[in-house]
């Protein structure tokens, strides 16, 4: 038993040197990655976010809008089954990224989205009628 208990210590040590920590929701290495990977982009004139999860087939038109207004991606990166790495790189992707996408459209961006597809659905439930 005293082996055991030595050992976590050591364990833990050896992952906050090597920059990769476990203990949380998402990979920090792949959260530095996701970092990297947005500010290559944006050096590159490529505005992204990453999603992934129940959404992904379809968002409501969203990513169109993003696209047809804004000039931003939407990359579907997983879909309701991920692992901490996915969720890692999205999250390091998406924090850079999003500061940026705010930098040039303001932070309200994703209120005017919302209210641009609120006003879209209400049109076409009208139309609808």
């Amino acid at each position: 038993m005293r082996r055991k208990e030595a050992t976590l210590p050591l364990i833990s040590a050896l992952m906050l040197l090597t920059g990769c920590s476990t203990f949380s929701d998402y990979s920090y290495c792949d959260y530095q990655r996701g970092k990297a990977d947005a500010k290559k982009d944006i050096q590159a004139e490529i505005l992204a976010v990453e999603t992934y999860g129940f959404r992904m087939n379809g968002d409501g038109g969203e990513s169109q809008l993003l696209r047809n207004h804004y000039n931003i991606d939407t990359r579907i990166v997983a879909g309701c089954v991920v692992n901490k790495k996915i969720i890692g790189h999205a999250k390091g992707y998406n924090e850079v990224s999003r500061a940026e996408i705010e930098r040039r459209f303001g932070k309200d961006i994703w209120g005017k989205i919302r209210e641009e597809m609120l006003l879209r659905r209400e049109k076409s439930q009208v139309n609808q009628s």
